[in-house]
């Protein structure tokens, strides 16, 4: 007898209901693996400069992205509706020129609005930027940090 030219063998009777339960669980399973993860912890990048460029100065672009983190002013506490996203961090970002990141006070600029911003760098050579994230109520967010190494050229 040829396997390939078998009639298939009808299905017991009451699979059918078995099959759409395991049917129905492989999809619920499914879903719930592909979801999102509203435990991820919320990061920042800095895009632009990239480490190890050359750029010219003395204004440089600096540009970040964010995942699950939105801006906020500094004891705000609240976000606009626009920005709001019930699992993300909202807060701002320090950015510390050729400082370590620590003190607050040390920071040049905070991005509390846009991912965006212009710094004046006017000594030409080695420079570097960290980027730090805070919540609203200005507390550390450890899993928000970021730095690069790049050269400034004056014209």
């Amino acid at each position: 007898m040829n396997p390939m030219h078998d009639k298939p063998r009808p299905m017991p009777q009451g699979s059918g209901m078995w099959l759409s339960l395991l049917l129905t669980l492989s999809a619920a399973v499914g879903f719930q693996a592909c979801g999102t993860d509203s435990e991820a912890e919320p990061t920042v990048t800095i895009v632009t400069p990239a480490n190890g460029t050359t750029v010219v100065g003395p204004k440089v672009k600096l540009q970040v992205k964010t995942t699950g983190f939105t801006y906020a002013v500094a004891g705000a506490g609240k976000v606009s509706a626009a920005q709001h996203d019930e699992d993300a961090v909202s807060g701002h970002i320090h950015v510390f020129l050729d400082k370590p990141e620590g003190l607050d006070a040390d920071a040049i600029t905070d991005l509390t609005k846009y991912d965006t911003t212009t710094l004046t760098i006017t000594t030409a050579g080695e420079h570097y930027i960290i980027v730090a994230g805070a919540d609203a109520k200005h507390g550390d967010v450890e899993s928000m940090l970021d730095s690069v190494k790049f050269t400034v050229t004056l014209p």
